[in-house]
Formats: structure tokens, sequence, C-alpha cells
């Protein structure tokens, strides 16, 4: 056996980079097979939980997905790198670029609700992504899987507050793109609080038919034209949640705190 399985000194029989693959519902996930810590079950629960809850809400379901977890930032980097081109400017703990990939070494021992978090934030982009074939501003989709996968925390909330109060607060039209593109920590923050707040009331103001509406439009349509068909626009949209937010006393409710979202 060993004549004839040991190559080079090597001790894996399952491939040179130790990854496995599991594939069920049309769910493939692959991770390393030293990662003991890694509870399947719980990443499938997680997948299948944030497809049903998009899926009641917006009536759409990806045909398929591949989810990645590594066993650290700089290996997820490498993986990404080499096969997308993309270099991720900053560490983070989960992303989408074609496939969910998530860094499991951010995860603390049993941390269910991180999982969870992370996997769920992804996911939500994955869906979006498919949906909108890649149309939809960075302020409906970062509001979207924070909205879907956690509430703000403390200090998110808090800068929102103080933006709002001082009248500071960064225009729709900046946040359709990259938030890490801005040269501030705290304004890339804020673009994240912004986002998840103008999300919340948007569906608290048009209800999930319109936000269905809109999704299912913006790969036609653009933003501007699918907003126009509801009589909204950016200006409008700015001024009426302004007023929205303030009257819930400059932060909307966070029923779960669910950390800084580090995702992208």
């Amino acid at each position: 056996v060993k004549s004839v399985i040991d190559e080079k000194g090597r001790k894996s029989y399952i491939g040179e980079d130790d990854f496995v693959t599991m594939v069920k519902d049309g769910i493939t996930i692959r991770y390393h097979i030293k990662n003991k810590e890694l509870d399947l079950e719980e990443v499938l629960r997680a997948l299948k939980r944030a497809e049903k809850k998009f899926s009641e809400k917006i009536g759409f379901s990806p045909g398929g997905m591949v989810v990645e977890i590594y066993d650290s930032f700089p290996e997820m980097k490498a993986k990404g790198k080499e096969e997308t081109g993309n270099s991720y400017m900053s560490n983070i703990s989960g992303v989408f670029d074609g496939k969910i990939r998530i860094d499991s070494s951010t995860l603390s021992d049993k941390a269910l609700p991180e999982l969870y978090v992370l996997v769920t934030h992804e996911y939500i982009h994955l869906v979006l992504f498919e949906m909108t074939e890649g149309r939809c501003p960075q302020w409906l989709g970062e509001g979207l899987a924070i909205f879907f996968s956690q509430d703000l925390s403390n200090y998110y909330e808090e800068l929102l507050a103080e933006a709002v109060k001082e009248d500071s607060i960064l225009p729709l039209d900046l946040l359709e793109g990259d938030f890490r593109k801005f040269p501030d920590e705290k304004l890339i923050k804020l673009a994240y609080s912004q986002s998840y707040s103008i999300v919340s009331y948007l569906v608290e103001k048009l209800g999930w038919e319109k936000i269905k509406f809109i999704l299912e439009n913006l790969k036609i349509k653009g933003t501007e034209k699918t907003l126009n068909e509801l009589s909204l626009n950016y200006y409008l949209i700015e001024q009426d949640w302004k007023r929205w937010i303030r009257s819930k006393g400059e932060a909307p409710p966070r029923p779960y705190d669910g950390g800084n979202p580090k995702n992208s």
C-alpha cells in the first residue's frame, strides 16, 4: 500500500490540497478535511434557512450554490485571487465572488450565531447577484444582506444616529459602488449602517411585494427607472427615510446584536 499510495512522503489520500466536497439539494460545500471543528450540518442548516426566508419574502431561489470554507484569511484570499483575479482589500470573514467563501478562523468555538450571520449574509449576496444579474446597487445589496442576517451593533447604531443628527449622511448615489473604496474607515462603517437602515425603512414603507418588484426589474431597467415606476428617486427616499428614522429615535430597533458586519 505504501509503495502505491505514498507519493513523495505525503500521507494524504484524498487530493493534493486535502479539500473534500459535499453535495446536497443543489448546495456544494467544499472544506478542508483537517478542519475538525467545522459542523457541516450547521452550515447546511444555515444555508437552507436563508434560502427559505428569502424565498418566502421574494419568491426566488438560486439554481445551485457553491460554498468553500477555508482555514485562514490568507488561504481564502489566495484561492479567490487565483480563481477570479480579485484582490480582497482587507481581512474579511466572508465574501461572494461567484462562490460563497468563508474564513472559518474568524469563528470562535461553537459560535453558531456567527456562522449563521456569515453564511446568510453571503447567501443574500449570491441570490441578489443571480436575481439582478449583478445590477443591484451596493446600498440595497448590503442593506438586504444585513437585514436578513443580523442587526447593527451599538457602535454602528451610534454612528448612524450621530450622522442623522448632524445631517452628515452619505448620499445614496455615493453608496451605489464598493464601500471599501472610501478612504476613511468611519465612512465605510457609516455606509453599512445607513444601507441597513434605509432597507429597513423601505421594507416597512413599501412592503415585500414592492421590494420584489424592485429586484425583479433592476436587471432590465436599472435602479433609476425602476424607482421611477414607484414614483420614487434617491432624493425622495433620503428625505422620507430621515423623517422615518428621527421618528424612531434616530435608530431602528435592534432585537439581535449581530456584531460588526466584517463580511463583504
